[in-house]
């Protein structure tokens, strides 16, 4: 039997997954599993695969690629998510539900002065963001500054919209807070105390560091944050994060979308796609076109165990050209396109990337898994993604 201290609650048709430090467990890892996510790996060009059980090493393959740092893309977020951790253990912000008009007065007016740090993390801040980074953030002299300066799109709270604008704010509320440019505060207060030597930072032109992404680390210290997250904040008997801070960054973050924590997306057991009179109605009052929604009908009252079976059904209804048809028709309505999602219990959470980055925490069984490709000419997204990673790292364990 696996002993563990995990608390689950169901919450609405989702579970929320709360975790303790002192979770423990000796499962056995599947030798073929093992055998299944090197092979898939190297088929994906991963650069860098590792993962570790309690911290001892299970995998590490680097598939004849000299070990250096890579960019974390969007995982970026999640050690970002960390860093605020300990910035409320130096007490520096008063928790994460601080007013960001309380650091930036300018935002003292308006809606502006309601938006709070946790929603900057929980993308619920309503700032308008263009959800391509090139753009807008890139090429903007300062990433925070434009931040700032952003329009309001919906009300504070009302709605998820992953943004990487508001993110980028959190740069700005570190260094305002501390006194010391994020990248500073976290090689000072994280990096050093963990033993990550090696890394590299993307600025903007104003030498602001983002909070998106920007940040290149070597597998095996990206992996440590994963083990810092496990045991609640603390690092070989330092405690760098307040007791049960990590609860609040994996627990749901706000009611809107189960599967995010703060800057953390967490991984339920499965997800059923259905469509029943309750969608078909909310995206009635979403003014979608009467004749598409007719369309649907006949996928009234089914469900779908998977992505695939969901995509096949909707190219039975489309054609070949569904996936632009449902872009154009039902994206942008202010609820998830065509389906709404049900989603089983939560076994895990992870730091998620682009083109594939990931960081994967699995707490029942005490396992820290990485992926990292970099981003070259020969990169192919259909091949190189590597969407099954976490399910195959999933299938390491046994109970046997």
């Amino acid at each position: 039997m696996l002993v563990m201290r995990v608390w689950i609650w169901i919450m609405a048709t989702n579970a929320c997954l709360c975790l303790s430090a002192s979770a423990q467990t000796n499962p056995a890892i599947d030798a073929d599993a093992l055998e299944a996510l090197k092979t898939a790996a190297e088929a994906a060009h991963s650069d860098a695969v590792i993962a570790l059980r309690d911290g001892d090493v299970i995998a590490d393959w680097n598939f004849g690629v000299e070990r250096h740092p890579i960019e974390t893309m969007s995982v970026l977020k999640s050690v970002v998510a960390v860093a605020m951790g300990r910035l409320v253990a130096l007490g520096k912000i008063e928790g994460l539900d601080q007013p960001v008009h309380e650091l930036y007065p300018e935002w003292k007016q308006g809606q502006k002065k309601l938006i709070t740090i946790r929603q900057l993390m929980n993308h619920t801040s309503g700032l308008q963001d263009n959800p391509n980074a090139g753009a807008e953030i890139y090429p903007s002299p300062n990433a925070v500054s434009l931040a700032l300066a952003a329009e309001l799109t919906e009300e504070p709270g009302s709605t998820f919209r992953y943004n990487n604008k508001a993110t980028n704010l959190l740069s700005g509320v570190i260094e305002v807070a501390d006194g010391r440019r994020m990248d500073r505060f976290m090689v000072d207060e994280l990096f050093a105390p963990m033993g990550i030597e090696k890394y590299e930072w993307y600025y903007d032109k104003s030498g602001t560091p983002h909070a998106m992404a920007g940040l290149q680390l070597l597998a095996h210290d990206l992996a440590k944050f994963g083990r810092l997250m496990l045991d609640d904040g603390v690092w070989e008997g330092n405690r760098l994060l307040p007791e049960g801070f990590v609860d609040q960054l994996i627990d749901q973050s706000q009611p809107h979308y189960a599967p995010y924590g703060l800057l953390w997306w967490r991984l339920p057991e499965s997800t059923k796609f259905i469509l029943d009179d309750a969608r078909m109605s909310q995206l009635e009052s979403a003014d979608v076109d009467p004749s598409e929604l007719a369309r649907l009908r006949p996928l009234v009252g089914r469900a779908f165990d998977s992505r695939l079976d969901r995509d096949q059904a909707l190219e039975a209804i489309y054609g070949s050209d569904w996936r632009s048809i449902v872009s154009k028709n039902f994206v942008g309505t202010g609820v998830d396109p065509v389906f709404r999602r049900q989603y089983g219990e939560i076994v895990a959470y992870y730091g998620d990337g682009y083109l594939g980055q990931t960081l994967l925490v699995i707490p029942q069984h005490r396992i820290v898994a990485v992926r990292q490709v970099k981003r070259d000419d020969d990169y192919d997204s259909e091949t190189d993604l590597f969407p099954d990673f976490k399910k195959l790292v999933l299938n390491l364990v046994t109970d046997q």
